[in-house]
């Protein structure tokens, strides 16, 4: 049973920890007076203590009720408070920064290359094609190792490292 003191799950007739708000899981109110954004006190996701279906809320399993272990309960915690952070927080202004100075150093890196190498090339950057990130998901094997696509994407970053290998060798 969910202890209605501190929203813990346990028998509240033991509870000796401060009562905190059912709302946003904090302590010096209650649910009545409270004006803040919910947020769990177990799972710190954007929802009241005593949802339902909150993830940290102990399982019903073949009747037995399962509690969560440590792992799980960080986990769950890890997860909630990134969630709660999304929905409710706006990017810190520093993070802006760091994003608006790292896109704008892009441009200036392709000038500079463009500079260092021959100028029959076009940078991907001037070329007006769009810009996009490629994960490589699994190693090649085989023969798909030693090939390299016949029309790599412009503007790509795995382009401009071939484009940078082969101009080395050009220019050996």
């Amino acid at each position: 049973k969910q202890c209605e003191t501190c929203w813990g799950y346990h028998f509240a007739r033991n509870c000796h920890r401060q009562p905190v708000c059912q709302r946003c899981g904090k302590t010096g109110h209650i649910v009545d007076d409270c004006a803040a954004w919910e947020q769990c006190v177990n799972c710190l996701g954007p929802h009241e203590a005593s949802l339902r279906n909150c993830p940290a809320r102990p399982k019903r399993v073949r009747g037995i009720l399962r509690r969560l272990t440590k792992e799980q309960r960080e986990h769950i915690r890890m997860v909630g408070a990134e969630t709660y952070r999304q929905r409710h927080l706006n990017p810190q202004p520093e993070s802006l920064t760091e994003i608006q100075q790292s896109t704008t150093e892009l441009p200036r890196d392709d000038i500079a290359l463009d500079q260092q190498s021959n100028a029959r090339t076009p940078s991907p950057a001037a070329s007006g094609a769009p810009s996009c990130i490629m994960v490589a998901t699994a190693p090649r094997t085989g023969y798909e190792a030693e090939e390299e696509p016949e029309h790599p994407r412009p503007g790509s970053p795995r382009k401009r490292r071939i484009v940078l290998i082969n101009r080395s060798h050009d220019q050996e």
